[in-house]
């Protein structure tokens, strides 16, 4: 345990490194902690840790690349670098039951804001993070997504505040174009994604989202061919306002089993809720006051829209459709709509 007291990591001076790492152990807690000025690393790092608690840890000043998180999860990894340096044993051994809540995130007096507050970005094709709960967390500014959750199983996400950050929550599996995920601990490569599922992201406030370079706003629940499919993801009573210019509040890409039920939408960038392959899923009971495309749209992506519900919804100026179901969907409902001013 680690609990207590003010660490500076001094990254103005010092360009490179982490403040705490917890590796290859069990039942570690970092606690009452506030972290200032981390250079290159992460402020929290817990890799290969069966059991993890990471609470009322402020993360203030970061400087470097803009997918480095405040709080890493992370497996034991070779590569470029490798995820230990050259402490690892590279076994591929990954994370679960890891609890990050309470926690605040954002810029310090000297050093600028973070790339994302909770992440992951390395995976072996075979290997999931296990049981991780982030909650009651404050994000504000960071550069990326504020929350992303990359190869995770059996994930809560909820009762978080995300203000101004590039963007909300991601949900990922292994990136099928990111070759260096897609190999089995044992080095073949599989060229291929995979299934992770049991996702609950709920009544989480996400406020103003700054980045405009893709579909990505408020929640991204984003799977991907090649057998990279989201399933059993609940998003639920969510308050998504204000998202960026070409981005979505709700984006639901390569998904089935999804539920997406009683979030609250204001002034979307672009689409309110946004679904490319999802299967078997329900949208139901949201409130859309304002998109700047289409209050609820589906399309297909590697694979057809199928068998959706989309009942009960509100949709309030739209700047193009109320609802619309593009080509390839197929098998669907839409019924109990309210659609008041629509382009």
């Amino acid at each position: 345990m680690i609990e207590g007291g003010t660490w500076k990591a001094n990254g103005d001076i010092y360009k490179s490194g982490q403040a705490i790492i917890f590796a290859h152990a069990r039942n570690v807690t970092a606690r009452d902690l506030t972290i200032y000025d981390v250079c290159g690393g992460h402020a929290v790092e817990v890799n290969g840790i069966d059991g993890g608690l990471i609470e009322k840890v402020n993360a203030f000043g970061f400087e470097g690349q803009y997918y480095r998180g405040a709080f890493q999860i992370d497996l034991d990894k070779d590569g470029s670098p490798p995820t230990l340096g050259w402490y690892g044993s590279f076994d591929g051994t990954p994370c679960k039951n890891i609890t990050i809540k309470n926690c605040k995130v954002g810029k310090s007096d000297k050093m600028g804001d973070w790339g994302r507050a909770v992440e992951s970005h390395s995976s072996f094709f075979g290997v999931s993070h296990e049981n991780i709960r982030i909650e009651k967390n404050k994000f504000h500014g960071t550069l990326d997504a504020a929350i992303r959750a990359y190869a995770w199983n059996n994930v809560y996400i909820g009762h978080n505040t995300i203000t101004n950050c590039g963007a909300g929550i991601i949900v990922n599996p292994p990136l099928v174009n990111k070759q260096e995920d897609t190999v089995k601990i044992d080095g073949q490569q599989t060229g291929r994604s995979q299934n992770q599922s049991g996702i609950v992201i709920e009544k989480n406030t996400i406020d103003v989202t700054t980045l405009t370079n893709g579909l990505l706003g408020g929640i991204a629940v984003w799977g991907q061919g090649k057998g990279g499919t989201l399933l059993n993801v609940t998003v639920n009573k969510n308050t998504i306002k204000n998202t960026a210019k070409n981005a979505n509040a709700v984006y639901i890409k390569e998904a089935e089993s999804i539920i997406i039920d009683k979030n609250q939408i204001e002034n979307a960038g672009y689409n309110g809720i946004s679904a490319s392959g999802a299967r078997r899923s329900k949208i139901t009971k949201n409130i859309i006051n304002g998109a700047e495309i289409t209050g609820i749209y589906v399309t297909a992506s590697e694979s057809d829209s199928d068998a959706l519900n989309i009942n009960r919804n509100s949709v309030f100026e739209a700047g193009g459709h109320g609802i619309h179901l593009n080509y390839r969907t197929k098998r669907s409902q839409v019924h109990d709509n309210t659609i008041i001013k629509w382009g």
